[in-house]
């Protein structure tokens, strides 16, 4: 699969590439996943730091505007109920990878903040727990 690729020189290459491929397909299609309470905190906290800098500077560092943080809070706070539990519907909201910066839909726009602390909080220590994903 890897042979013809330039750089693949050892084994542990192909192996980092699998596992690679390995974790984006659990990132892409998170299923019996809990959503942690250490995630939606810093969410919480994320989407809170970036609505006081839009509203208390002139020139914010945020990607979106006071409005869609709002909205975004909104949400936020309606995910609160799913801390704890295995919600696939949540998992694919709070999982989901096509985002872009400037988006119109505050759904979408929050699970840009999301995702990157998905990634961290939920992987697991060994990858053997997750094989039959």
């Amino acid at each position: 699969m890897y042979a013809n690729l330039r750089g693949i020189k050892k084994q542990s290459h192909i192996k980092m590439a699998l596992e690679m491929r390995y974790w984006t397909h659990c990132e892409l299609y998170p299923h019996e996943r809990m959503f942690d309470a250490a995630v939606y905190r810093e969410l919480y906290r994320l989407v809170i730091h970036a609505n006081a800098e839009s509203i208390t500077s002139d020139t914010s560092l945020a990607p979106f505007e006071s409005t869609e943080l709002s909205k975004m809070m909104d949400i936020v706070r309606v995910l609160q109920d799913s801390v704890g539990q295995v919600n696939d519907p949540i998992m694919c909201v709070v999982g989901e990878p096509k985002v872009s910066a400037r988006s119109s839909s505050s759904l979408v726009a929050v699970t840009s903040l999301v995702l990157p602390l998905l990634l961290l909080a939920e992987r697991p220590t060994s990858q053997s727990q997750h094989r039959n994903t």
